[in-house]
C-alpha cells in the first residue's frame, strides 16, 4: 500500500527566473518554502506567523493544499492504482470527467461539495468492489468483510447520489441569494 501523497509537497510556490540584481543566482524558493513548512510544522512560532503571511498573500496555494476533496480523491485513486501510471491517469481523468458532467454549465458551491463527496465514494464503491472480486484467499470471515465493506460503499454512494439528485430536485435553479427579489413591490401595488 502506498502512502497518500503530501499536499504541502504537491504545491509549486511561485519561482523567480534568472538572477537577482548583483549577478546572484535567483534563491530556490521552493527549498526556502519546504524549510519553512518544516520549521512551522516542529512547532516554531515565528515560522508559522510567517507561514500565515505567505498564505495570506498566495491565495492559490493554501487553496490547493488545502483541498481536502482532492487529497481524498488521490489517496482513493493510488490504493486503486498501485504503481500502474496508466490506470492512476486513467482514473483521473475519468474522475474529472464524472464531476466535470456532474457539475454542468455553473454548479453552486454545495452542488460542487456534494460532487466531491459523490466523486470520493465512487472511488471507495469501486475500490471496495475490487477488492470484493479479487481471489484474495483468505477465510471465510475475510471473504464476508470485503464483500460487507463493498456493499457499504455502494450505499455510501447512492446516499451521495440521492442527497444531490433531491438538492437538484427541490431547488432546479441552484441556490437563490436570500437578498434576491423576485419581482418588485412597486409593481404589484399598481396592478
Amino acid at each position: 500500500m502506498s502512502k497518500p501523497s503530501d499536499p504541502i509537497k504537491d504545491v509549486e510556490p511561485p519561482r523567480a527566473e534568472g538572477q537577482q540584481a548583483g549577478g546572484a543566482p535567483a534563491p530556490d524558493y521552493q527549498q526556502l518554502f519546504q524549510q519553512l513548512v518544516a520549521r512551522a510544522n516542529g512547532g516554531d512560532p515565528d515560522a508559522l506567523a510567517r507561514l500565515r503571511v505567505f498564505l495570506d498573500k498566495n491565495p492559490r496555494i493554501w487553496r490547493q493544499a488545502g483541498d481536502l476533496a482532492a487529497v481524498a480523491e488521490r489517496s482513493w485513486i493510488e490504493l486503486i492504482a498501485g504503481t500502474n501510471q496508466l490506470v492512476a491517469e486513467s482514473a483521473r481523468r475519468q474522475i474529472d470527467r464524472l464531476k466535470e458532467d456532474l457539475g454542468g454549465d455553473s454548479p453552486t458551491v454545495i452542488e460542487r461539495v456534494l460532487i466531491d463527496h459523490l466523486a470520493a465514494c465512487y472511488l471507495a464503491a469501486q475500490h471496495a468492489e475490487i477488492q470484493a472480486a479479487s481471489p484474495a484467499g483468505g477465510s471465510l470471515e475475510q471473504a464476508s468483510f470485503r464483500l460487507k465493506r463493498a456493499e457499504s460503499g455502494q450505499r455510501r454512494l447512492l446516499a451521495a447520489t440521492k442527497t444531490l439528485a433531491t438538492l437538484r430536485a427541490l431547488v432546479p435553479g441552484g441556490l437563490v441569494p436570500a437578498n434576491l427579489r423576485l419581482h418588485d413591490r412597486k409593481e404589484e401595488q399598481t396592478a
